[in-house]
Order: C-alpha cells, then sequence, then structure tokens
C-alpha cells in the first residue's frame, strides 16, 4: 500500500519534489534542511517501487535511515516514540498527538482515541481581502489534509518532524525534548510558490500540569494563566497549576511557554493575537480544538491576558504573516515546567533562536547516538518478506525500547499502578548490559535495594517523591521476581566481569500493608551477594515438601495463571500449588548462586556453594519426577503447573476443564534452564509440543485456550479467547521459545518462529502499533476484526528476549567467567550476519558466512582456530579466554556450511 499523496492534477499545482532554495537562509536553516531531505524521502518512496520496498516497515511505514522512519496517514493504528530520560516519558506519535509524565505529574495527558489534542497548529490561507480562503492543521496531522496537502510524520529517538506541503507552501514542525526537560516545538515555514502569500499561523498549548492521569472538572479552580512581556519583547504565557499533594504538602506548579518568531528573506509579520482563554480560542462549548473558530475566521473576536476560575486558561496565538517567494518564518516554542520555583520567571529571558535550537538538538542528537553505539547487527542477502536495511533499522530500535524498559522510573503508562516491575526491569538490563553496562549497574542495586529482609523481592515498586515520602508498591507475592535478579546478576558478571559489585553495600526495604502497601527503607546494610544468598534461601523455603518443587503462591512469568497458589483451607492464604517454570528457573539459580560464589570471598563461600549443588540436585529430580505428564502410550508434555493438593494440572492431558493442554513457557524454559542438558530425553516431546502450539504470527503461550469456566486457572480465562496469552501469540512468551529451539539446535524452526513475530516480517502486513519495534501480542480473533493486532508495544518484554537471542544464539556470542564461546547458529536466511559488540574492554566483531566453507572454520584476527566439538551437536564452537582477545580490536569470522537437515541436540552454555 503505497502512501496518500495529491492526484496527478494536483501534483501539477504542488511539486512533487521541493524547489532549488533561492535565499541563503533557505540554503542553510538546519529546520528547513531536515525536512527537505525528508520530503525527498517521501517522493522517492511514491515514485520508485524498489525502494519504497526496500525501506517498507509496514504499508504505511518506511525507513528513512537506521534511526529514523517515516509514517503517512494508516487506516488503523497509529505509530509511536518515546522520547526521555531518568523518568521523563514524552510520547510522540506519528498522527501528532502527545502525551507526556515523569512518575504521577502529568505534563500533558494521554488523549482518548479521538479527543482534542492538547498541542496543536494550525496554517490558514488567506485571500486578497484578509479572510480564511483554506485550512490546514500541522499538528496533529489531519487524517484527510484534503486534495492539494500533503502530509507525513518522521520519528526519530530525538524528535518527531511533522511535515506539510499545502498550496505551494512547505511547513515542519518538529518537537523535541532539551536534557533539562525543556519541550520545544519548532515550526518552519517557507514558500516555494512563486507567488506573495499572505497566511495565519497558530500554535496552541494546553498542558496538564498536575500530578494525575485523568482530568476533572475542579482542575480549572486551581489554574492561572498570565500574558507575560519578556525583555526582548516577545509576548509569552505563565500558566500556574496550584495542586494539593495531601493534607500537609501543597505545591504550585509553573508551566512557563516561551515564544519567538524569526523572519527571513522578505517575510513580515502583519499582526499577532496571543490569548489565555480556550474559550477565547476555540470559540466556546460547541467547538474544539480539532479546529478552532478563531483559526477557521481569521480572527479571534476577543483576547484574554489572564484567565482562571471559569474558563481553562491555555496559551494560543494567531499570527498573519506575508510570506514573499522563497521566503521564510522561523517560530520556536518552549514549555518549561518548574515546582515551588519563585524564580521561574527567568525561563522567560532563554528563549533560544532558531539557530541554538538546532544546535540543542543536534548536541542531543548526538549523545543520544553515543549512548548506542557499541552495540550493532546486520544482515546481507536476508531472504525474507523485510530487507537487510530494515533489518538493521529494526535492530536500532529495538536497542532503544531494551532501553526504556530498563531504564523505567515508573508510570510509564497512563496507569496508577504503572510501577517498576522487578522482574520487568530485570529481564530488560540482562539485554541492556551488552552495550550499556554502566547503566545495568546503576539499575541493578537499585532493584537490589528493595529486597525485603527475607529475601522476598517485591513485584512492583515506585521511587520515593521529592519530599522523601515512600512509593507505592504491588505486595501481592508472586514467586518469580527473585530468579530474575539471581539470573541478570549471573549474566552482568560473565559480560563486565564487574566482581567488586558483589561486594557492594545495599540496603534493604520493609513492606508496609497499608492501603495503598508501600515499603519503608530498614537499617540494615548488607552486600549485593549476600542479598543473593537472601534471595534464594527466601526461594528454596517456599518448596512444596511433597512435591519438592516451587510454589506458585500468587502467580509466575505468565500473569494471567494466578490460580495455581489457591486454597479454600481455612487459614491460608496460599496453597502447595505450584509453577514448574518457576521451579526450573530456581535449578537454574542454584547454579548460578554456585557459579557467583566460587568468584567470591564469601566467608561461608564452599559451605553455601556445596548447599546450592545440592539444593539443584533436589530440584532435578523433583522435576523429573512430576513435572511430566505422561501416558500409557508413552508421549509426555511438561506441565505449567498444578493447583493445591495437585488437585488439577495445567499444560497436561486432562486438565481442569479435561482437555489436553500444551503450555509454551514451561517447555521453553526446560531447555533455558539447563535441564534438557541435563536429561535431554524430553527435547523432541519439547519439539512436539512446539508444533502443536504453532500459529500464524508464532507458537501459542497455550493451546486450547481457557474458557469462563476455569477459574481456578486464574484470570486468563477472561481474557477473550484468541488474545495475550488466552490461545494466541503473546509475544513475550514465543520469544522463550525462539530461544529454546535454537538452543535445541534448530536454527531454521527458530529462524522461521522470530521472522513470524517480527512486525515487519510477519504473514499479515496488519499492525496495529508501531511496526519497528515489538509488540507485546498478536491477536487470533478474525471475527472481532482484529486478526494479527496487538493491545501494546514498547513497555514489552519480548523486546529484551529478542535482543538476546539474535546475539547469543543467532550470532552465537556467549559470555562466560573466563570467556567466550563463539557458536553461531548453523544456518539464518541470509548470508552473513554481522554483529559488533565490547565485552571487558574487548571490542569484538563477528561475521559469519552461510556456505562459504566445507566444514565450519574459525578465523580470528586473521589466524584459523581450531574449535572444540560440541559434546551433544557434534557441531564445532570456538572458547576464547578474555586474555585471548585484544583490548584494541577483534575480528571473528566463522565459516560455515549449513547442514542438510537438523536433529534435536541442546546446546549447552
Amino acid at each position: 500500500m503505497k502512501p496518500t499523496m495529491p492526484s496527478a492534477t494536483q501534483k501539477a499545482e504542488t511539486p512533487t519534489a521541493f524547489n532549488a532554495p533561492q535565499s541563503e537562509r533557505l540554503a542553510h536553516d538546519a529546520l528547513v534542511n531536515e525536512a527537505r531531505r525528508f520530503i525527498a524521502v517521501a517522493h522517492r518512496i511514491e515514485h520508485d517501487d524498489d525502494y519504497a520496498n526496500e525501506q517498507r516497515f509496514h504499508n504505511a511505514t518506511y525507513r528513512v535511515d537506521d534511526t529514523h522512519v517515516i509514517e503517512f496517514t494508516r487506516e488503523r493504528g497509529d505509530s509511536r516514540y518515546a522520547l526521555g530520560r531518568e523518568g521523563f516519558n514524552l510520547w510522540l506519535y506519528a498522527s501528532g498527538q502527545i502525551h507526556a509524565n515523569k512518575g504521577l505529574f502529568s505534563y500533558f495527558l494521554k488523549p482518548s482515541e479521538g479527543g482534542e489534542p492538547s498541542a496543536a497548529c494550525f496554517l490558514g490561507l488567506l485571500d486578497q481581502q484578509g479572510s480564511t480562503e483554506q485550512t490546514v492543521r500541522l499538528l496533529p496531522l489531519e487524517p484527510e489534509a484534503g486534495p492539494q496537502a500533503q502530509q507525513f510524520a518522521v520519528l526519530g529517538p530525538e524528535a518527531a518532524w511533522y511535515i506539510t506541503r499545502f498550496a505551494g507552501l512547505a511547513a515542519a514542525v518538529r518537537v523535541s525534548l532539551s536534557a533539562d526537560e525543556q519541550m520545544r516545538w519548532s515550526t518552519a515555514l517557507w514558500n516555494d510558490a512563486g507567488a506573495d502569500r499572505q497566511v495565519i499561523l497558530s500554535t496552541y498549548l494546553n498542558p496538564f500540569l498536575r500530578h494525575g492521569i485523568h482530568p476533572s472538572s475542579e482542575d480549572v479552580w486551581f489554574r492561572r494563566g498570565d500574558i507575560m512581556t519578556a525583555d526582548d519583547g516577545s509576548r509569552n504565557v505563565i500558566i500556574r497549576v496550584n495542586e494539593d499533594i495531601d493534607r500537609e504538602n501543597s505545591v504550585v506548579n509553573h508551566g512557563v511557554i516561551g515564544r519567538s518568531l524569526h523572519t527571513h528573506e522578505g517575510a513580515e509579520l502583519l499582526s499577532e493575537a496571543i490569548t489565555t482563554s480556550r474559550t477565547n480560542y476555540i470559540g466556546g462549548s460547541r467547538h474544539t480544538a480539532h479546529a478552532p473558530r478563531s483559526v477557521r475566521n481569521g480572527t479571534m473576536n476577543r483576547t484574554a491576558s489572564v484567565t482562571e476560575l471559569t474558563d481553562t486558561a491555555v496559551s494560543a496565538d494567531l499570527l498573519r504573516i506575508h510570506l514573499p517567494a522563497s521566503s521564510l518564518l522561523r517560530q520556536e516554542t518552549t514549555l518549561t515546567v518548574t515546582h515551588n520555583d519563585p524564580h521561574h520567571g527567568h525561563w522567560l529571558k532563554q528563549q533560544d533562536r532558531p539557530d541554538e535550537a538546532d544546535r540543542r538538538l543536534e548536541r542531543f542528537r548526538a549523545d543520544e547516538a553515543a549512548r548506542h553505539n557499541a552495540l550493532s547487527l546486520r544482515t546481507i542477502g536476508l531472504e525474507a518478506s523485510a530487507s537487510d536495511a530494515v533489518f538493521g533499522s529494526f535492530f536500532e530500535h529495538l536497542k532503544r525500547q531494551v532501553d526504556v524498559c530498563a531504564e523505567i522510573r515508573g508510570y510509564m503508562q497512563a496507569s496508577a499502578s504503572s510501577l517498576i516491575g522487578v522482574r520487568d526491569v530485570c529481564q530488560a538490563i540482562e539485554a541492556q548490559l551488552l552495550w550499556r553496562p554502566a547503566a545495568a549497574r546503576n539499575k541493578l542495586l537499585e532493584v537490589l535495594a528493595y529486597t525485603g529482609p527475607d529475601g522476598r523481592c517485591l513485584r512492583q515498586y515506585a521511587l520515593p517523591d521529592k519530599a522523601g515520602r515512600p512509593g507505592r508498591v504491588d505486595s501481592r507475592p508472586f514467586i518469580d521476581q527473585g530468579v530474575w535478579v539471581i539470573a541478570t546478576l549471573a549474566t552482568y558478571l560473565r559480560a563486565t566481569g564487574d566482581h567488586p559489585m558483589l561486594s557492594e553495600l545495599v540496603g534493604y526495604h520493609q513492606l508496609v500493608e497499608t492501603d495503598p502497601p508501600h515499603a519503608v527503607k530498614t537499617d540494615a546494610v548488607d552486600t549485593v551477594l549476600d542479598h543473593l544468598i537472601r534471595i534464594a534461601d527466601y526461594l528454596l523455603d517456599h518448596r512444596d515438601p511433597s512435591t519438592g518443587c516451587l510454589r506458585a503462591m500468587y502467580g509466575d512469568w505468565n500473569d494471567a495463571i494466578d490460580g495455581l497458589g489457591l486454597t479454600d483451607e481455612p487459614g491460608q492464604t496460599y496453597g502447595n500449588g505450584v509453577s514448574v517454570m518457576a521451579t526450573l528457573q530456581l535449578y537454574q539459580n542454584c547454579l548460578e548462586m554456585d557459579e557467583l560464589l566460587a568468584s567470591s570471598d564469601h566467608p561461608l563461600r564452599e559451605q553455601h556453594r556445596a548447599r546450592y549443588r545440592q539444593a539443584a540436585e533436589h530440584l532435578a529430580t523433583a522435576l523429573q519426577q512430576h513435572a511430566i505428564a505422561a501416558t500409557d502410550t508413552h508421549t509426555r508434555r511438561i506441565l505449567h503447573g498444578w493447583g493445591h493438593n495437585q488437585e488439577y494440572e495445567i499444560g497436561g492431558y486432562r486438565d481442569l476443564d479435561g482437555k489436553a493442554r500444551d503450555g509454551l513457557a514451561a517447555n521453553a524454559m526446560w531447555v533455558l534452564s539447563g535441564m534438557a542438558q541435563r536429561d535431554p530425553q524430553y527435547n523432541q516431546d519439547i519439539l512436539e509440543a512446539f508444533q502443536r502450539l504453532d500459529g500464524p504470527f508464532g507458537l501459542k503461550t497455550f493451546a486450547p485456550g481457557f474458557g469462563r469456566d476455569t477459574r481456578r486457572a486464574g484470570r486468563i480465562g477472561n481474557l477473550p479467547l484468541g488474545t495475550a496469552e488466552n490461545g494466541a501469540c503473546y509475544v513475550h512468551a514465543t520469544a522463550f521459545g525462539i530461544m529454546a529451539l535454537f538452543r535445541l539446535g534448530q536454527p531454521d524452526r527458530a529462524w522461521e518462529q522470530l521472522l513470524k513475530i517480527l512486525p515487519f516480517a510477519m504473514p499479515q502486513r496488519h499492525v496495529s502499533h508501531s511496526p519497528f519495534i515489538m509488540p507485546n501480542s498478536y491477536s487470533l480473533i478474525d471475527e472481532a476484526g482484529a486478526f494479527g493486532e496487538s493491545m501494546n508495544d514498547w513497555q514489552t518484554g519480548s523486546s529484551n528476549v529478542v535482543l538476546k537471542t539474535l546475539i547469543h544464539d543467532a550470532a552465537g556470542i556467549q559470555p562466560t567467567q573466563e570467556g567466550i564461546w563463539v557458536n553461531p547458529a548453523t544456518w539464518a536466511p541470509c548470508a552473513e550476519i554481522h554483529l559488533r559488540l565490547t565485552l571487558r574492554g574487548r571490542p569484538i566483531e563477528l561475521i559469519w558466512q552461510r556456505e562459504a566453507a566445507q566444514a565450519r572454520t574459525f578465523i580470528v584476527n586473521g589466524d584459523v582456530k581450531t574449535g572444540q566439538t560440541h559434546p551433544h551437536s557434534g557441531v564445532a564452537r570456538l572458547r576464547l579466554t578474555y586474555d585471548q582477545l585484544k583490548t584494541t580490536a577483534n575480528t571473528i569470522t566463522v565459516l560455515d556450511q549449513a547442514p542438510a537437515e537438523h536433529t534435536c541436540v541442546p546446546q549447552n552454555y
């Protein structure tokens, strides 16, 4: 599907490519040049089918370069990009809508579907009498911009650009963020037509500026807007919001909206109207900011320099401009937010000129690129429904998605319960540490500090506010939180060698069951290693005495299966129902604790190591005895778990609803935990389960799904059948399965499933969210028109699992405590894979080439090396110690001849 463009006759009136600049300023203005570049890309996409196919993510979304995408009008869905750091979340949508928050403080509320924009910009053409002839909304973009207008958006990690070409005029609105969390709207308007124009340009901002995620009818009572004149004569707006945080604490939030206008090459401001009254601007209660009456009429009947109490205070202007041919206008609008700052007005004196704003953006762009330049992955000759260029660009966006999830400070979603998830953050950190180890280390220490003195890890937490009051927590005892903490620390130490971190001192938090619950910092301080010991012991103490497996308590990784721990026995909150997945992870943790202790100087090192090795043996025996369901015909399934006193199973031959069912997560974790290497007899059973779980968009989490009559399984039955975990592709779980397929020696099947879940390489090019980053699910509901659509994107653990799988399993670089294994998968749907990363200060470039040799060959820095035959697969792999790797540069080339067929062989790391 090509982007919507003007018709052939209209293209004659509006050139399809920009004219050569006819003025010095147009030739050198950075924003104009950015926009011209994007216009050229849009023009080429329209006219060059080969180029369009090469750059296509999905029908209306295309690659511009490795870090930017261009999106035209979509019939369904809306892409978005996340900007911000240290807990500031600025969401920029391809439609032009925005929302922003830091914690529970909302700069701009998330708009409802079809809701009024809180930030908007309009362009109007004036006739010879000065009346509005035509208008077009520059921000958000028009759903149907009209026959003479072409509009599209460009999204990237440093800004979003909204481009409009309209009746010989061109406009670009760039929305960006400064390092100091100042939001910026830079607008360039220039005349590419041969005739002079008179136009109106209007900008509207209605920030929320309160702690909250929903508006109320009382907000207007505590809000005031004032027009303030700065020293340079510019007229600006200050919006003040008073709010009571609680009975003892009040705060005054100021939104300082700076405005500056700059004309070049004959452009002239004819008149300016500015108001703080929303009613003045939009025209009354029957009008909206979608199409304000003042813009449509070309004039404001009234203006207000002060607004409060009975009207919403906003910042809105209406500029009449004479725009000769080849002239340029730049407008800079900024929003700076302060809290209880008596000197907030000084921000009015710090308005940047356009060239200064452009330099700020360039610095931000350079800093952002530097954060992510230590890791890259490319393919050559990709044989799939996407090009090498798109795949490489996807990997760049994937890194940024993982980074957003790893650095979350809470309330990323517009929900009061959107806290910092221990399990979620740790999984993201385990990927982030591959290129940003220092950031991963800091976040790990933060997570560890929220461990309870008994070793229990909270499910979710929020950081204290500026006054030091503790944040909310999720106190439900999901049993699996600690298993991810131990696994992530083990991976971190393998990749970084930062063993002194084990001796770092960290505190604890004690849970307080108030309403809502919170956690209070205790006086106790301990080492990181002692935290891990307490976490491991807490988990081991919660094994079911009768089976030896780990009790589910409130639930495990699969939140929807939260019924396994239920019991009707009086006086008991949780029964002895078991999570097989969490038990497998605990088995892995015991081996990891042995590894971590071996590199430490803990006074009880050997006693602890022996204890964890013994616990691993007991867990393995318990799993073999209880986690396998078998029939008389000797077919076998790995259970997801069972209820109290083993009254029912999930994932067996006769589940609580009488159906035979496969579960993906436990099968995958059997492989990923190392149990498949310990006892490979179940590998074929796992592969057969994966075959039964297969679907059009990847492996389903359960098959069949759960009906409403399966309440004892948990809330999964409340999900529509064919969505999320309930009989559909929940991508996070599918990614676990893909990783397991690689480690079972099935690279062709692994890549088949991987290409199904990538949002741009799906069999169905119908994506409801951003097709350049990982979604959380693909629905299988056809009758509801949601086939292939996702519930969410960006904040999903599927991103980190896909990234880790590409690095550790497809490209095959696996760090250990002593060095690395070089063990790429023996097949990929491309001729070459190029991976660049740094481990322990050793830069590594891996090049894998398919069908380049008769037998696997390793070349390290020009020297041919002999690999070791894998004890299970028979495939050669190369072990390099860190001392064998240079601190300057290392090039490792692996030449392969893909085997004719694959057998089920576990890959042992």
